[in-house]
């Protein structure tokens, strides 16, 4: 879910940013071929560490919050949430 989550704000930043693949592949320092892998879903090979440095290099904040589950409530969950989207 956390990687998901990730790879679609990925998606989302470079899209919004109206670039083309060789442009996104460029800021983040990797090959054109990676990024079409990437905006197509595909996150074999691309690890949790390596998305939050992708997204770091695009000028965005990732924070994980971790905190004890409430009490009479186990295992605890995992959740992620994107930024709303704002109207341009």
């Amino acid at each position: 879910m956390l990687k998901s989550s990730l790879l679609q704000a990925l998606q989302e930043t470079i899209k919004n940013r109206g670039w083309k693949q060789v442009e996104a592949a460029a800021q983040l320092h990797i090959d054109q071929a990676k990024v079409s892998k990437l905006l197509a879903g595909n996150m074999a090979g691309f690890s949790i560490e390596r998305l939050v440095h992708f997204l770091s290099l695009l000028g965005q904040d990732v924070e994980v919050r971790i905190r004890k589950a409430p009490r009479g409530r186990r295992p605890g969950t995992v959740r992620s949430r994107l930024p709303e989207r704002r109207e341009k």
